[in-house]
């Protein structure tokens, strides 16, 4: 975890204009081009809004929660996040700095790539499952690849930690080609693991 010293210190390069943007992400939700914005430092992806409009105050909640959902996280899998920073004028969470998204990839990887990344994001998620967290956005954009093709499953903004403990496999069956999403629990309706599944071998 970063000292506030260290958090300081980047929450200084941005104000100097220091800092590499490897994301404007303006894609989603309708962000305009300076609200959000993903920056590179060292090793570190810097996930940073901008509070300066108005509206993006109520984005400032789910960047927290990203924060707040993975910092006690301990699996390969999972982003690994090193501090949350903010004052009256920005907001940023401290990431790993990892490289591609699945999706930049998968026109490039062999089935039986993915197949092998897909046995490891599942394993994530039933590590999720065992810590009581639900994603709910998991698509092939929200998963980055290592060098050596480690899948790790990130943006946890609207991720949630439920009430009372999931039974993973009552829930999914993960071993046939369609999976199954029961009512796990009474609040669990779904992981989105079906649907990284047919976004990844629609491209197959």
């Amino acid at each position: 975890m970063l000292t506030q010293e260290e958090l300081n210190k980047i929450a200084l390069k941005h104000y100097n204009n220091e800092l590499e943007i490897i994301d404007p992400w303006d894609r989603e939700l309708g962000h305009k081009q300076n609200c959000l914005r993903i920056y590179r430092y060292n090793n570190y992806a810097i996930k940073c809004i901008h509070l300066g409009l108005d509206e993006n105050h109520i984005h400032l909640d789910t960047i927290k929660n990203g924060y707040n959902i993975t910092k006690d996280l301990d699996h390969p899998g999972i982003i690994k996040s090193h501090g949350f920073f903010s004052n009256n004028t920005i907001a940023f969470t401290v990431y790993d700095y990892i490289g591609k998204t699945f999706k930049d990839m998968l026109d490039v990887l062999s089935n039986e790539q993915k197949n092998n990344i897909m046995d490891q994001i599942k394993d994530a998620i039933h590590y999720l499952w065992e810590n009581e967290i639900t994603h709910y956005d998991l698509t092939s954009r929200n998963v980055l690849l290592r060098s050596n093709l480690e899948p790790v499953i990130i943006d946890f903004q609207v991720a949630k930690k439920m009430k009372q403990p999931l039974q993973f496999e009552n829930c999914i069956d993960m071993t046939n080609e369609k999976i199954h999403v029961q009512n796990c629990c009474g609040i669990c309706w779904s992981v989105n693991f079906h649907i990284l599944k047919e976004e990844v071998w629609k491209k197959a």
